[in-house]
């Protein structure tokens, strides 16, 4: 198993167009947002970048060439795996051109055309967490031997649909992020493209490992146990102790609920919580492109001994606080994005500059090593439902003892064929290590339209937007199949893709993967087929 390096990092966001900008940025005490309309008299505080381009694809293209040309990621043979991590994915243009033709993979198509680049293209979306879990794939892939450099590219560009959807949730402040403030009433959206160029080749950040637990028990915010679930986990797959962290990069967001909900875990798991930072109130939350965004400036911050400020009284009754200054001796992070759906995702970094590593360099990254017959699986189950027949929601809530409310048909569909293959495998429910892997040209077409519809004259009904978020079908599977554990939403040129992806983080217990499409577009065929299958 080889160790995996931060090889290079880029990022452009609010605080400007580098790193080389951003760092002073943040020693300046950040940049002020902008004000976002998303309908008449409707106004949100916004971290917009500084770049007033109305052609949205012109305007992306252009950011993700800076970011990633900063990372350096251009210099290599562009054969390794790319990953495009993203919440909102390519709605900002298609709100502006209404060409809805093209499927969920769109975009990263466009940014491999753009890159030129020429290995396997996935595309992430787990809401918040997407570019943290394309961190941890990436890695996989990195140890596990396959590739010597990867791509993660973390983009989350302006739309109307993410900031009115936030709104009518009621996530969002109108006056300013507050992370772990006394007075904290909500989020800030912001925009941002990170690129990091993962390599084999050390450097003086090493990724250590990590983990992804989803809970659907609550998909709209975080949930204690399964954060403290998530800390012992990375701590596990990573090989560094929680008693050696040294630093915890918050996702504290400046949510009432949400920020009390991660500082009482981090009590429950830290006999005594390590220093706390938070990136919100420089950047914004940039959901999908958070976890990379954050892990290039903090990385960058560090090395520059530059320090965001906390600026707003704190919060004495979550029992911690975020550090003033800059602590000394950082050498453990343990760098944490918590989402919608119920997604609860960690990457542990080690700064390799501070002393020789306790870690031999050989040290697995992230999970155990897969036998070594690979690609090889043995298929338990597979149910290929194309089109299901008419009344497979009548069997759905027969099979579960209630019909489900508020999943939208997508995310129903995608829990019929779950159960069924489950079922045809003669298990209750996945085992806690097992994965479960979902991918769709399409998604929720019909809450996405949906959703648009709605926000045109105001904000969209927010079960709506809900329903439109591929994390929320993640939620509803976990809920429903009674089980916690890594679950991502991915998408490959080549289906082979995804289950080689997958042979990397896979134990024992296998993996439960789908492929589900709604059939709302003309043209396009309602499919719901999974399989269970065990390493052979």
């Amino acid at each position: 198993m080889n160790a995996v390096y931060l090889a290079g990092r880029g990022l452009v966001s609010t605080l400007g167009g580098g790193l080389a900008s951003a760092v002073p940025a943040v020693r300046a005490g950040g940049v002020a947002p902008v004000r976002r309309e998303v309908a008449p008299g409707v106004v949100w505080p916004f971290q917009a970048i500084a770049d007033p381009d109305t052609d949205w694809w012109a305007r992306t293209q252009r950011l993700v060439m800076q970011a990633v040309s900063e990372s350096g990621a251009l210099a290599t043979d562009r054969s390794g795996p790319l990953f495009v991590a993203s919440s909102s994915v390519d709605i900002g243009g298609r709100e502006r051109d209404g060409n809805f033709a093209p499927g969920f993979h769109h975009l990263a198509q466009r940014v491999r055309e753009w890159l030129g680049w020429r290995g396997p293209v996935f595309t992430v979306s787990t809401a918040c967490t997407s570019s943290s879990n394309a961190v941890l794939s990436a890695s996989a892939e990195i140890s596990a031997g396959h590739c010597t450099d990867a791509l993660v590219i973390g983009i989350e560009l302006d739309n109307r649909l993410t900031v009115a959807g936030f709104g009518a949730m009621q996530l969002l402040s109108p006056r300013g992020a507050k992370p772990l403030g006394r007075d904290r009433d909500g989020l800030v959206l912001g925009e941002a493209v990170a690129a990091l160029h993962l390599s084999s080749t050390p450097s003086r950040w090493r990724v250590a490992g990590g983990a992804n637990v989803v809970d659907g028990s609550d998909p709209a915010g975080a949930v204690q146990a399964s954060v403290v679930a998530m800390c012992h986990q990375a701590a596990a797959h990573s090989g560094v102790p929680l008693a050696a962290i040294d630093l915890v990069k918050l996702q504290a967001a400046g949510s009432v609920g949400n920020d009390a909900t991660e500082t009482a875990a981090l009590r429950d798991v830290f006999s005594e919580v390590p220093s706390l930072v938070s990136l919100k109130a420089m950047l914004g939350h940039t959901l999908g492109a958070s976890g990379a965004a954050e892990i290039a400036l903090l990385t960058a911050c560090l090395e520059d001994g530059a320090w965001p400020a906390a600026t707003n009284a704190a919060d004495p009754a979550l029992g911690v606080s975020l550090t003033e200054a800059l602590p000394t001796g950082v050498r453990h992070v343990l760098a944490t994005i918590l989402g919608f759906g119920g997604g609860h995702a960690a990457v542990v970094l080690e700064d390799t500059s501070t002393q020789t590593p306790v870690i031999p360099a050989n040290a697995g990254t992230h999970r155990p090593e897969p036998p070594p017959a690979l690609p090889g699986w043995t298929c338990t189950a597979h149910i290929q439902l194309t089109p299901p027949p008419p009344d497979w929601r009548d069997t759905l809530a027969q099979r579960l003892g209630q019909r489900p409310r508020r999943l939208g048909p997508w995310a129903e569909l995608a829990l019929h064929g779950a159960r069924q293959c489950l079922d045809a495998a003669g298990e209750t429910t996945l085992p806690p290590d097992a994965l479960l892997r979902v991918a769709s040209w399409r998604a929720a077409d019909s809450a996405t339209f949906a959703a648009l519809d709605q926000g045109r004259d105001g904000q969209p009904m927010p079960f709506t937007f809900l329903q439109s978020q591929p994390s929320q079908m993640l939620a509803a599977l976990s809920q429903h199949l009674a089980w916690q554990g890594d679950a991502r939403f991915l998408i490959a040129d080549d289906p082979q893709h995804l289950l080689d992806l997958a042979s990397h983080d896979t134990g024992t217990n296998g993996l439960l993967i789908g492929w589900v499409e709604e059939g709302a577009v003309e043209g396009t065929t309602a499919r719901s087929e999974w399989w269970r299958l065990i390493p052979a």
